[in-house]
């Protein structure tokens, strides 16, 4: 096989990251599309991918390769991905081989927080504002014993090293 553009090297590693031999179709296509959400405001908006936080260069190849995530049955292959139809009619993205000697290296970090965002845009919470208030709720007495003793001896740039990983690769 030919060797992998950077981005299907990216979506190869996140695939990867999943753990999991496959991954919907439908979770990539839902998180590289506009997603209703409420807006501070009260009103129903689109809340555009990248806004999300949803990797640019993951939308970016979805929409340059949207035949890998078509659906309608035709099972198609983009170099070491490959789209299958599934008996249960859910169309998946799967690694074909696991092998890659020559990707380079990528933050795990980084791959938690594009998996994340891919989720979150994926599948928007309507209300996001009261779980945040529960979590907020039942994580407090953990945060003040242990979560802020510990930021208390960091330093800033150990926050920005952990929070902005994207900075130190520039």
């Amino acid at each position: 096989m030919e060797p992998m553009d950077r981005n299907s090297a990216r979506l190869f590693q996140l695939l990867q990251s999943f753990q999991h031999q496959q991954v919907p179709c439908d979770l990539l296509i839902r998180a590289c599309e506009p997603r209703p959400t409420w807006s501070s405001t009260g009103e129903i908006v689109d809340r555009l991918p990248l806004e999300a936080g949803v990797p640019q260069w993951l939308v970016e190849f979805y929409y340059d390769n949207k035949s890998l995530f078509d659906t309608t049955g035709m099972e198609s292959q983009s170099g070491y991905i490959e789209s299958t139809l599934e008996n249960n009619g859910v169309a998946y993205l799967q690694v074909i081989s696991e092998e890659q000697h020559d990707l380079e290296t990528v933050d795990e970090r980084i791959l938690a927080r594009d998996r994340i965002a891919v989720m979150l845009q994926a599948f928007p919470s309507v209300n996001a504002e009261i779980i945040g208030e529960e979590i907020v709720d039942r994580f407090m007495d953990i945060v003040k014993t242990s979560i802020l003793p510990l930021l208390s001896s960091l330093t800033v740039a150990d926050i920005e090293d952990w929070l902005l990983p994207e900075i130190r690769e520039e």
